[in-house]
């Protein structure tokens, strides 16, 4: 008699509890999904998709390395499991291609056939998610592998792209492919500032309490004036008419007036918005764009760089303001150095019936014009659950003293946002337990109000959230689970 078996949407929400991996760490490692594949036919249906459903295909030369990834694409190749009707690679839907580390030795050629004999047991219109991470130093064969891929984009829901390399022609042939389909897209661009950059040119400035040589010596030729490389061009971003989900990051060729028009392609489809780093795109013509044409926008995200000074900031607080009027299933707004954000923004940000959705407010970097001064109206902010405000190092201390914001905007926010479960006002946390603070990149740290000497948390990295400790012990507030009294990682 046989055994009652669990609907395969049952078991597809238990498979699902297990630890997620990519194939080749399913397989190679028996994990207990890939384990629940040998229990039944019925278990197997269920979880071999999910056991296959991703693929990451890292660039490393090791032969070891090698050598597993070969009888990889021996298993994917089977006869004999394509004679049972188990078409591994038919399963597969997200592919991540990584070169590990930096090395200069690395030569891609030798993984390069494998790869591609594995992207063509794909068929196109299979993969609906697509992750490249091109690397710093860029090898040439690396070209051969993007270049497959792009009959496989024919039918992408979501595409991630690293270019830090700015490898030009490559990457704006995979964005040029990109297809209507897509829904989510993330891009990020080559760094336009480093710390290594500095100490180049450090480097190369002469060193002024060296002597003269005794004899006169013929002036070094002229060096040949470099050509400055064509910015990328991923204009085609700003047709594809069904994106949701929007992350630039380091794009600072693209012009904002290219943006406004893609806001308007976008329009209510488009729910989350996130400009990192992108010089050129923070402006008033951008966000009444977004007001004109974005309505159900969830969350805005802007993070200017600490080199864009107040008079390059073509962001004002009125039309900060009216973006928040216009969008009103906005739940998250996240700042980083926007000067626009004052006290008369804070203002009808509080009082606004538009802000009621509003879940999560975190302004980081914020100016001496954020002080809350006079707002003390902060009905707006009845379902409001997370307000981070602070300033920077040098710019949050004064003459050794801390930059408090108003004690009557403080009290307010204490005592008239009932849902609040955690908020930051300056050094002050006014709601909440005791946390850590997480800045965006800054010249100094600061541990709750003292100088840190901990090198983990000067050690700052461009781009990057950084956390600093809380010192001493947490108070009788501390989140559950944490009975140690070990402060908390939070991230507004």
């Amino acid at each position: 008699m046989p055994q009652p078996t669990l609907p395969p949407e049952i078991l597809h929400h238990i498979f699902s509890i297990f630890p997620t991996d990519d194939a080749q760490g399913h397989v190679n490692d028996c994990t207990p999904l890939f384990c629940c594949t040998a229990v039944s036919r019925d278990w197997r249906s269920v979880a071999l998709p999910m056991v296959w459903n991703q693929l990451h295909l890292l660039c490393n030369t090791d032969p070891t390395h090698l050598d597993a990834l070969k009888r990889f694409f021996r298993l994917m190749d089977s006869g004999a499991a394509l004679k049972n009707g188990f078409d591994y690679a038919g399963y597969i839907r997200k592919i991540t291609i990584s070169v590990t580390g930096f090395r200069r030795d690395l030569n891609i050629a030798m993984v390069m056939p494998t790869f591609v004999r594995i992207f063509g047991l794909l068929a196109p219109g299979q993969l609906n998610t697509l992750e490249v991470h091109i690397p710093e130093r860029y090898p040439a064969a690396f070209s051969q592998i993007l270049a497959a891929l792009v009959p496989l984009m024919t039918s992408l829901k979501s595409f991630y792209l690293e270019d830090s390399h700015g490898s030009l022609h490559d990457a704006d042939n995979l964005v040029r492919h990109l297809p209507l389909s897509l829904e989510e897209l993330d891009l990020t661009g080559e760094h336009s500032y480093d710390d290594d950059d500095d100490m180049f040119v450090f480097a190369q400035m002469p060193d002024p309490l060296a002597q003269p040589p005794l004899l006169a010596q013929p002036p070094p030729p002229a060096p040949t004036p470099a050509v400055a490389p064509k910015p990328p061009d991923h204009t085609h971003i700003f047709t594809l008419p069904n994106l949701r989900h929007v992350t630039l990051k380091n794009q600072t060729s693209l012009p904002a007036a290219s943006l406004a028009h893609g806001l308007q392609t976008w329009g209510a489809r488009l729910t989350c918005l996130s400009l990192i780093f992108c010089d050129k795109l923070y402006t008033d013509a951008v966000l009444r764009a977004l007001a004109s044409h974005c309505p159900r926008l969830t969350s805005l995200t802007l993070v200017i760089p600490d080199r864009t000074s107040v008079t390059h900031q073509l962001i004002t607080d009125r039309a900060l303001a009216d973006l928040l009027d216009a969008c009103h299933s906005l739940e998250s707004i996240n700042f980083c150095n926007v000067h626009a954000v004052s006290d008369r923004f804070l203002a009808r940000c509080a009082a606004g019936p538009a802000a009621r959705a509003l879940r999560s407010i975190d302004i980081q970097h914020a100016g001496p014009q954020l002080t809350g001064s006079s707002v003390v109206d902060v009905s707006g902010w009845a379902k409001l659950e997370e307000l981070s405000v602070s300033y920077r190092w040098m710019e949050g201390w004064e003459g050794g003293t801390r930059k408090e914001m108003d004690a009557r905007f403080v009290r307010a926010v204490r005592d008239g946002c009932k849902a609040m479960k955690l908020c930051w006002l300056g050094m002050e946390r006014v709601v909440g337990p005791r946390k850590m603070r997480e800045y965006w990149f800054g010249e100094d740290s600061c541990v709750d109000g003292e100088e840190s000497d901990d090198e983990s948390l000067s050690n700052w990295s461009d781009g990057d959230w950084w956390s600093c400790e809380l010192e001493g012990d947490a108070s009788d507030e501390e989140e559950e689970g944490d009975g140690d009294g070990d402060a908390v990682a939070y991230y507004g």
